[in-house]
């Protein structure tokens, strides 16, 4: 009989001390949105320490999160390989890894999941239309070569 101290229970606990307990090809199903390691986005995504101005570096008109910097994918990939490798031992053959994450750092978690031996079959990408386009985007449309009414048009689009 497996052991069922996991079954129909919402646990909180770092991953990485919990994958290993989970007796293995046991799960049909993984699910996760995993922290994204973007900047000051911390393990303990407290939201004083993102918010603080100091905290925020090389480019400061950006928020935090916002920032570009290569270590930050270099280490949600080492961490994500490791992840993904007890998700794979854990999961019944045949079984789903779905994952969620950020564009910029796709590539990173698709290498890691990959390396870790999973199959990458297919790539789900939702766009959200209810989000206002940014200011630049309003600046591009100003300036195309397009009529006053097409340019209204597109900023409503």
């Amino acid at each position: 009989m497996k052991n069922n101290k996991f079954t129909n229970k919402i646990i909180c606990a770092d991953t990485l001390e919990l994958l290993p307990q989970i007796e293995e090809n046991s799960i049909d199903v993984v699910l996760t949105d995993p922290p994204y390691f973007l900047d000051k986005l911390d393990n303990n995504w407290d939201y004083e320490e993102v918010s603080n101005q100091n905290n925020q570096y090389t480019i400061k008109s950006l928020p935090a999160g916002m920032k570009f910097d290569r270590e930050q994918g270099k280490r949600f990939y080492a961490w994500y390989l490791d992840i993904s490798r007890e998700i794979f031992r854990i999961l019944k053959p045949g079984g789903f890894f779905f994952s969620f994450s950020s564009p910029r750092l796709y590539h990173r978690m698709a290498s890691a999941i990959d390396d870790a031996g999973f199959e990458i079959r297919d790539v789900f990408i939702g766009f959200i239309r209810k989000i206002k386009p940014r200011r630049w985007v309003f600046h591009f449309i100003k300036k195309m070569n397009i009529g006053e009414k097409a340019k209204k048009k597109s900023r409503k689009n």
